[in-house]
């Protein structure tokens, strides 16, 4: 029996790296980069530009995916906010583009969006040009039948070039011996890419549709975060030190609360989400492996990264 084909697209980036990883086994798995050339073993991947209806088109046709998630897109907040156009026709234009390709077959859209309010029910509001365009191309991505979005913020190990997780990049600077700040009124329900990746398995073997927070069952601040990743780590706790986000002289305004509430979740496909700190656990137990596959990385690139969480 042939497995069924599963499309990444962003498969470069940190989620759609670690998707295609987990899933690679269980799919046939082909994965969609731009801007960053990747090719993990036992995944095929190709470039394409989603912002082009023809490619988008193209794709679907040739590949016949059963399930498309949805990953790429601009995600630097303050990117987004100077470059509107282009964060516009990354986001919603090339979600559409992506949506009417799939029109007329059977696919499985599943888009990742970004954090929105506590629960489902709570009304989103935008605090930034970025929140905005995902919040279009939730309504976009709404146009296929049974699509399944996710509101989530995670962190982990990027296996392909894109930017880093707050996570990796706080071991990256910490290891080094180097100090970092950790805002401590902004909260998070940050969630491992694993423990996501598993929700999603989930998810899709009970067929969910409609809009799910996936996130952890607790939030804390990200300075929380920071020092929880030093003492797991057995780094020097006294390298992290306390900050506000109002000191940190970004161009787009963020929420101080995204804590999200995974309850729908869960209710629905009767697991318990795990806490942030178990994730940070898991993303310790992970280093080893996930290390090796990083060493296809140039370290002038990774010093040059930022988090994007």
């Amino acid at each position: 029996m042939s497995k069924k084909r599963l499309l990444i697209t962003g498969v470069s980036g940190l989620l759609g790296s670690n998707l295609a990883y987990y899933f690679r086994d269980k799919y046939e798995v082909l994965g969609i980069f731009n801007l960053h050339p990747y090719r993990p073993s036992r995944v095929r991947t190709e470039r394409a530009d989603l912002t082009r209806p023809e490619e988008c088109r193209r794709i679907v046709r040739s590949f016949r995916p059963d399930i498309c998630i949805h990953c790429a897109g601009m995600a630097n907040i303050d990117r987004c906010e100077v470059e509107q156009q282009a964060a516009y026709t990354v986001n919603v234009e090339a979600m559409r583009f992506l949506v009417d390709g799939l029109a007329g077959t059977a696919c499985k859209l599943v888009y990742i969006s970004t954090s929105g309010g506590f629960t489902e029910r709570t009304p989103v509001q935008p605090v930034n040009y970025y929140t905005q365009t995902k919040l279009e191309a939730e309504r976009e991505a709404a146009r296929c039948d049974e699509a399944l979005i996710v509101r989530s913020i995670f962190f982990g190990w990027n296996h392909g070039q894109g930017n880093l997780s707050i996570a990796e990049w706080a071991v990256n600077e910490l290891s080094a011996g180097r100090r970092i700040k950790g805002v401590q009124d902004v909260r998070v329900s940050g969630l491992y890419v694993f423990d996501l990746a598993e929700l999603m398995e989930r998810s899709l073997a009970n067929g969910l549709a409609g809009i799910y927070n996936f996130a952890s069952s607790d939030s804390v601040t990200k300075y929380e975060l920071l020092m929880m990743i030093a003492r797991i780590f057995g780094f020097k706790a006294a390298l992290v030190s306390p900050t506000s986000i109002n000191s940190m002289g970004l161009r787009g305004k963020r929420s101080k609360d995204l804590s999200l509430s995974p309850d729908k979740l869960c209710a629905a496909i009767g697991v318990s989400c795990p806490t942030v700190e178990s994730g940070i656990k898991r993303f310790y137990q992970d280093r080893v492996p996930v290390n090796e596959l990083r060493k296809m990385r140039s370290s002038k690139y990774v010093k040059k990264q930022k988090s994007v969480f």
